[in-house]
């Protein structure tokens, strides 16, 4: 009974979560000495989230440092059902140790009718 109970509220709620592609992207060298790059595509789909923060892990979720485009910050501004590309930058020394690029949902604590429900879409690196 209880089991069904939670998948009869699961059937009415509506979830969501944004497009991060490519599903499985290739580091290249940049035109900046000692550093790789790639470039992935965000899509937003969720009318309640507008930010998004890019992390970049290694094998075992462990961060690693990077930069994006634009970027004295990894939080980008995406707005309703529009796509930003985001050029991501790791350091050469690095770049090996690379196996996730993702991008996670950020939930605004001032929002009364706020999801719940913080997303996090990862694309494992060739």
């Amino acid at each position: 009974m209880k089991y069904f109970a939670l998948l009869a509220i699961f059937l009415c709620v509506e979830v969501t979560a944004h497009q991060w592609t490519p599903t499985y992207p290739e580091f290249r060298l940049s035109y900046i000495g000692g550093i790789h790059t790639t470039d992935m595509k965000l899509y937003n789909t969720r009318e309640d989230v507008d930010y998004y923060q890019i992390q970049v892990f290694d094998g075992y979720f462990n961060p690693i440092k990077f930069a994006i485009n634009g970027g004295q910050s990894d939080v980008i501004n995406v707005s309703f059902r529009k796509t930003k590309v985001v050029s991501v930058y790791v350091p050469s020394s690095e770049s090996s140790r690379v196996v996730y690029v993702c991008s996670r949902s950020m939930i605004l604590k001032e929002e009364e009718t706020a999801s719940l429900l913080s997303s996090r879409i990862c694309s494992k690196v060739k």
